[in-house]
């Protein structure tokens, strides 16, 4: 399954490439990170647009590839929003703000919180895996109440 990230502030493009650099530097990754670029607009002399990244993700690597996010997300200043979007509409954001302070024990939380949404994709988890996440679901940042998924190998 591909997901997309895309990144919001101020400096977007650029947040998007140190994110792919955190992730390929990641063996698990390498050569799973594309990034998504767009044409300018007509008229423009500037280059493609990067507005977001595509991560295959396999059912082993989304415990992996949420703890790389919300650990990059904590090493972000300002106000740099993320957000991940499966094939079937799901999605989850965070921000910065709301991770950059957190003790091990609530980071963990977050990592669970996009653990979770990789996990409950029917292509992912294949059939007979039971219910799933309904198209466009948002699994909100702000449940900090909820367990985070078991780490896997």
């Amino acid at each position: 399954m591909d997901v997309v990230i895309a990144v919001e502030g101020p400096a977007a493009a650029d947040e998007l490439r140190s994110l792919q650099l955190w992730l390929i530097d990641d063996d698990d990754f390498r050569g799973l990170v594309r990034l998504h670029e767009t044409d300018p607009a007509p008229g423009t002399m500037s280059g493609p647009i990067v507005d977001g990244l595509t991560i295959a993700v396999s059912s082993s690597l989304g415990t992996a590839l949420a703890t790389v996010l919300v650990t990059w997300l904590k090493t972000r200043v300002g106000k740099v929003q993320f957000r991940m979007t499966r094939p079937d509409g799901a999605m989850i954001e965070m921000t910065a703000e709301q991770v950059r302070g957190l003790d091990a024990e609530g980071a963990w939380r977050r990592v669970g919180q996009v653990a979770d949404l990789l996990a409950a994709s029917p292509e992912l988890r294949g059939p007979g895996a039971g219910t799933t996440a309904g198209s466009g679901e948002d699994h909100s940042s702000s449940a900090e109440d909820r367990e985070p998924a078991a780490p896997t190998s």
